[in-house]
């Protein structure tokens, strides 16, 4: 999983440019439109808009993924 701000992509030099660009698309969508899957432009490549809810480790299991990349940006 990769975290980092939207507004300072510069500082994620590793990152790969269709990545980068994936992360500009996805904003300018996300900007506007309510929760729920868009499909982007790089091929088997998605936007999830979730409203989530925080909880206690206690209470949750951890989220795995097995074949697929996962972003977050705040």
């Amino acid at each position: 999983m990769l975290y980092g701000n939207i507004e300072q992509l510069t500082l994620l030099p590793y990152v790969n440019n269709i990545i980068k660009k994936l992360i500009i698309e996805a904003v300018k969508i996300a900007e506007d439109q309510p929760a729920g899957r868009y499909e982007l432009s790089f091929p088997e490549s998605f936007l999830m808009i979730s409203e989530g809810e925080t909880h206690s480790s206690l209470n949750r299991k951890a989220e795995l993924h097995k074949n697929i990349s996962m972003f977050r940006f705040y």
